[in-house]
């Protein structure tokens, strides 16, 4: 006689089936995250090795005197380019690097979903705010967080979920260590990078409605000690500096609106297509590209499945934690307020491209449209057939377009290596020594002297080395023959670069 299936092995079969579909999902969504070259501040960096090894220099002395740099000629207390620079020694080929940046995006959201539950939210709340956030991603063409930086907004991300997850956990237990611990991971990784300066209206409010009296004021002491201990060391290092980096710089009170809509307005979903993509893909064009993919047939069918499963039957909003949304709203603000303060960002900033703590901003907003679906979607069972439609659509266009944009990206920052580097594999630098010259005509930064030394192991000078200059100091032997390099074609076939 055949056994039937018990409602709780159905449930768990359904789970499984869910995850598995998201897992799918999330990962054909990430992909042109993962799958790209070193774009931004990472193709000089990935030069790491090579640029050591060539001017003989080691990966401490070289991490020291950029710290010393920052320190003294901009006015900021940057201590982490050693684990930067390391993470670039080792893992300096891309696929390496970006699939060591998708572990740590995964560990950062395994922390927002912890956080999330500490905050009672549901398992169906935080599966889709979790997809939300992945369909919140948009490579805009300037300066990604989530594509670039080698895992960098992560690594910040991951010292910022963990230091809130204790500082939760204190508030069920009322453990002082738990306060301490919180506090100390936050400061330590202000030394990053100051964008983790949100932790603090969301950990005061926290710690001023927790406690009373005598336990407020050492909860605040352990808060606030070692963060003002931080910043008297941040202050003296910028009165003392001998230049003030620009971004520090406070702007004007008019500037401030603007720069601050604009970079709150870059995290909604599609907002960079809708202000600046449209323009290099068509929509119609977009959605013909879609329609030929079939990653975006799968991400739309299997997403728009996905997200009718978990908005199928919602717990009411009222059971989670209140102080859910002062803390999503503290991520979504509190980052494009410090933006928008900047003299540098009121003027860099445009509508639909917003600067690199957008990311930050995304969790925020995730968290908030999350809510606003599962109420929709409460209303009616119109509404709960419609917005798994309609996310599904979004899913696969959005996908498309980071995959166009993807392409776009690797075809400057990518290319133009990767194809010097063929070249110099089939003999392009074999009549150059030692020490000969080298000069780059139109050849962007991250094409230099550091490239040829990984490929053949010659240490070649190079005029006006911009990716160099100021950090090493070298001479041409004596006799040196000069040459001339430059791209001469970009067809399928033949040479791309000569050597003159």
């Amino acid at each position: 006689m055949k056994r039937e299936t018990t409602p709780s092995n159905q449930t768990r079969l359904f789970r499984s089936v869910i995850v598995l579909a998201s897992s799918i999902v999330a990962l054909l969504v990430l992909r042109p995250f993962y799958s790209n070259g070193f774009w931004f501040d990472d193709s000089l960096n990935s030069q790491m090795r090579s640029m050591l090894h060539r001017f003989d220099t080691s990966l401490l002395d070289f991490s020291m005197q950029v710290t010393a740099v920052w320190i003294r000629n901009a006015g900021r207390l940057l201590l982490g380019w050693i684990n930067i620079y390391s993470m670039f020694y080792v893992f300096h080929e891309p696929r390496w690097l970006r699939g060591l940046s998708m572990v740590f995006l995964l560990c950062h959201v395994a922390l927002f979903a912890w956080v999330l539950m500490q905050l009672k939210a549901s398992l169906r709340f935080i599966g889709l705010a979790c997809l939300v956030l992945i369909g919140l991603f948009q490579i805009r063409g300037n300066h990604d967080p989530v594509a670039a930086y080698a895992g960098f907004y992560q690594t910040l991300g991951i010292q910022f979920m963990g230091a809130v997850a204790l500082l939760l956990h204190w508030r069920r237990t009322h453990r002082a260590w738990l306060l301490v611990c919180s506090s100390l991971i936050i400061v330590w990784s202000l030394t990053y990078y100051e964008i983790n300066l949100v932790y603090y209206p969301f950990a005061l409010l926290i710690v001023w409605m927790e406690t009373r009296g005598a336990e407020r004021r050492a909860s605040l002491t352990t808060l606030l000690i070692p963060f003002l201990a931080f910043l008297s060391v941040a202050l003296w290092v910028k009165k003392h500096a001998s230049a003030i980096y620009p971004g520090a710089n406070i702007g004007s009170l008019d500037g401030f609106p603007m720069a601050f809509l604009r970079q709150l307005h870059s995290t909604l979903p599609g907002s960079f297509y809708a202000t600046l993509g449209k323009g290099d893909l068509a929509p119609a064009d977009l959605v013909i590209q879609a329609m030929h993919s079939r990653s975006s047939w799968t991400v739309l069918l299997l997403g728009a499945i996905v997200i009718f499963a978990m908005l199928r039957k919602t717990e009411p909003i009222r059971d989670i934690d209140p102080m859910i949304w002062p803390f999503a709203l503290n991520l979504l603000i509190t980052p494009a307020f410090l933006i928008a303060m900047s003299a540098r960002y009121q003027t860099e900033i445009a509508w639909g491209q917003g600067y690199l703590p957008v990311y930050y901003q995304y969790f925020g907003m995730a968290v908030l449209l999350t809510a606003l679906l599962i109420v929709v979607a409460q209303r009616s069972t119109l509404s709960r057939i419609a917005l798994p439609c309609l996310l599904g659509t979004y899913l696969a266009l959005n996908l498309q377009m980071n995959i166009h944009m993807k392409q776009q990206l690797d075809l400057t920052f990518r290319e133009p290596v990767e194809s010097l580097k063929r070249d110099l594999r089939n003999g392009l630098l074999d009549a150059v020594q030692n020490g000969d010259v080298v000069t780059f005509k139109s050849a962007p930064i991250f094409v230099n002297g550091n490239v040829i030394y990984e490929v053949t192991g010659k240490r070649v000078f190079v005029p006006n080395e911009v990716a160099t200059a100021g950090w090493f100091k070298t001479q041409p032997r004596p006799g040196a023959q000069e040459f001339v390099l430059q791209r001469v074609n970009r067809s399928a076939s033949g040479p791309d670069w000569r050597l003159d």
